[in-house]
């Protein structure tokens, strides 16, 4: 009787042609990627003027928060150091000068002889450059600039608005209302009642 072999053949089967086609990994057509461009542009069409507003509109509140923190730290400064203080705008940030308006630099500093002028011997407390070049500034009868005294009230009684506007979004702009011992930020639109505003 002959003797069974003990060993068998380790050599692998070849895969059956169904298996191989299982395991084939599918890409993506031509035709599908064309269309999710598409899909992917219409998108974007729709998101760009959002996008292109939000950027215009955080411009504005940067330039608004800006000439907002500069008014609050002059009368601060004011009551805290008991001296006079005067905020203007600057072109060199050394001397106070109205030609590029508030859209521009702006010049903090100790007035105590009430010139609107920074001397030698007077303080300069600080200078504040634009967050933002495409921001329109209208200061009104603050032009020229705006103090305060050590009592916390604008230097001569003062009072006026700051009208902040970015042309990016039409006709939506915000201002600034000084009073003779407060400060307030609004829409345009609004008056001392109505509408959002923000007072100090």
């Amino acid at each position: 009787m002959p003797r069974a072999s003990g060993a068998f053949s380790t050599s692998p089967l070849p895969p059956s042609p169904s298996r191989v086609s299982r395991t084939r990994e599918r890409g993506f057509t031509l035709m599908e990627l064309m269309v999710v461009v598409v899909i992917l542009g219409i998108l974007a069409s729709w998101a760009a003027p959002g996008l292109a507003n939000l950027s215009a509109r955080m411009e504005l509140d940067g330039e608004v928060q800006r000439i907002w923190q500069q008014l609050r730290r002059a009368r601060l400064e004011a009551a805290q150091q008991g001296r006079p203080t005067w905020l203007c705008p600057s072109v060199d940030g050394t001397t106070c000068d109205a030609s590029e308006g508030w859209s521009g630099t702006l010049l903090l500093f100790i007035d105590d002889d009430a010139s609107t002028t920074l001397d030698a011997d007077e303080r300069l407390i600080g200078v504040s450059q634009p967050t933002s070049r495409r921001v329109a500034i209208d200061p009104g009868s603050l032009a020229d600039g705006i103090g305060y005294t050590p009592l916390g009230f604008t230097q001569g009684r003062r009072a006026g608005s700051i009208v902040i506007a970015n042309p990016a979004l039409g006709t939506h702009a915000k201002k600034i209302v000084v009073h003779h011992a407060r400060l307030r930020i609004a829409d345009v639109a609004s008056d001392s009642t109505d509408g959002p505003s923000q007072d100090e």
